[in-house]
């Protein structure tokens, strides 16, 4: 018996949405009960400044978008059988080199969840960050001496000091990798550990 995978992602974000199917339909390889996967984006706040900043804050911010795409689900006649959320934000990395690199570095990373809407005997849920990319220190201090603070997004100064740049996947021109294949592998971690039964 073949079915259909019904996945709602927390964003409608056309790089989210094509990063969690890519990534799922590699997991789902070889798999002859899943017939198709179908990928659905719906809109969900952060709860958190416009550029979350830390660790807690990024992991907040995809809690509270996974908790909005629950709540709508309960309207919602739809079948789901997983939800996903994501969150990117920046993370500051002290560094004690004396020489080669600069005292504060900030990297970009993002927050990956993985929920099981049912089955499997109980609730799944599998967290996981993504690989990150260096972020020039200056863009940080940016968003940082905005009004308010973090208001407007590292990605956002980065593209105002180099037009060229996509503020939405500035990572290729930082890291000559795309936002969607960095979230892709830590997509297809999170649904591993939640779907294949992984130990953790």
């Amino acid at each position: 018996m073949t079915k259909t995978l019904n996945i709602w992602v927390a964003s409608t974000q056309q790089i989210k949405l094509t990063a969690v199917e890519e990534a799922i339909t590699l997991c789902e390889q070889g798999n002859d009960t899943i017939q198709e996967i179908r990928v659905e984006g719906y809109k969900a706040s952060s709860g958190v400044n416009e550029q979350p900043f830390g660790w807690d804050e990024i992991v907040q911010g995809a809690e509270h978008r996974l908790s909005e795409l629950k709540r709508a689900k309960e309207t919602s006649n739809s079948y789901v059988d997983l939800y996903v959320s994501i969150e990117n934000g920046i993370i500051q990395l002290d560094s004690h080199s004396p020489h080669d690199l600069p005292k504060i570095l900030y990297h970009d990373t993002a927050c990956v969840i993985v929920e099981l809407a049912h089955g499997y005997g109980s609730i799944k849920k599998s967290l996981q960050f993504s690989g990150s990319v260096a972020v020039p220190n200056s863009v940080v201090q940016d968003s940082m001496e905005c009004s308010p603070p973090f208001s407007k997004t590292a990605g956002f100064f980065l593209k105002k000091r180099y037009p060229t740049i996509s503020e939405k996947d500035p990572h290729f021109s930082l890291s000559r990798i795309h936002r969607k294949d960095l979230l892709k592998a830590a997509i297809q971690v999170a649904y591993n550990t939640a779907v294949k039964e992984i130990p953790v």
